[in-house]
């Protein structure tokens, strides 16, 4: 899949050859004290940990903490305005993330063709993406001069990589590490197979898939310094899960039966739950699961109206 996206060539956008301090502030709509100072002031940051989302003890509703690394205040401004103008540089059609009319979905409608399946996720990649090749994406693709690609560098990461809770993170992870992935594309363009990325989330289908692809995919993730893991295999003709969709054998698209365990687990936490305040979070819950889910499934909006009608009852 090496067809372009919509959007501007690299060399059109208003990054492109960037010298001027004056002449990126005003990009960003700050001041050159503002721009220079936002990424060291104190407070930038807000750092949290993510907390249990539900007052459940059953397995399937249980979520690993996640260290959370959000910015703040003029910070957060500069960076939705840096995401806003790197969202509209071109991109592969193998990249399905931080781009409009991509979805998980979508992602996984491009593998329903017969063949095998593997999925790769990359180990930490936010956590693991080295400011060292953002700024080699700005000096180098974007040919910004070296005290330009610094100042941009220094906006997008926080402690020498990507905040996992900022704007421009998706976008520039991808940036940042593009000849890996366009490496990983040509691997898969070798063997006529198809290819998508998701964020963290590699995903190779077709007839000539093997198991021997694994161990070459994972040479050229090593060679940038991050690590592939959490990989599946999916055997031609069985159900495989792309991006929190099922594929059936068919190439249909349907939703995971883990997601309808933790479905039916919210719907027993819910039936259960003694006062109004944790009642209420599963109710949430459930209304979320089943609107997204009607993207896959049309009978899930008649369980949310459902639910909402039986929650106005009580």
């Amino acid at each position: 899949m090496t067809r372009m996206g919509s959007g501007y060539k690299l060399d059109q956008s208003r990054l492109f050859k960037l010298a001027s301090k004056r002449k990126l502030a005003g990009l960003l709509g700050v001041s050159i004290k503002q721009m220079m100072s936002s990424a060291t002031a104190p407070d930038c940051y807000r750092l949290w940990p993510t907390k249990p989302k539900y007052p459940s003890k059953l397995p399937i509703l249980s979520h690993k903490p996640r260290e959370i690394q959000e910015p703040v205040g003029l910070l957060k401004k500069i960076q939705e305005r840096l995401q806003d103008l790197l969202a509209r540089i071109e991109t592969p059609a193998y990249l399905l993330s931080a781009k409009k009319g991509c979805s998980y979905v979508r992602n996984a409608s491009l593998h329903t063709a017969p063949g095998q399946l593997i999925r790769i996720d990359i180990k930490g990649f936010y956590r693991n993406a080295s400011d060292r090749f953002v700024f080699r994406f700005f000096q180098d693709d974007l040919q910004c001069s070296p005290d330009i690609a610094k100042v941009l560098t220094n906006i997008v990461c926080w402690n020498g990589s990507l905040p996992t809770g900022s704007s421009v993170s998706p976008i520039m992870s991808f940036f940042a590490y593009r000849p890996m992935f366009d490496e990983l594309n040509g691997l898969a363009s070798s063997i006529d197979a198809v290819m998508t990325v998701y964020v963290d989330d590699i995903v190779f289908s077709g007839q000539n898939v093997t198991g021997s692809l694994i161990p070459k995919a994972k040479i050229i993730i090593r060679k940038s310094g991050l690590r592939g893991h959490k990989i599946s295999a999916f055997k031609k003709g069985a159900t495989r899960v792309v991006t929190g969709t099922a594929v059936t054998q068919n190439g249909q698209l349907d939703i995971p039966n883990r997601r309808h365990r933790k479905i039916r687990a919210l719907r027993h936490e819910y039936d259960c739950a003694i006062n109004a305040a944790d009642k209420r979070i599963y109710y949430n819950a459930l209304i979320g699961q089943y609107r997204e889910g009607s993207r896959l499934d049309p009978d899930f909006r008649r369980k949310a109206t459902d639910l909402q009608a039986e929650m106005g009852s009580t």
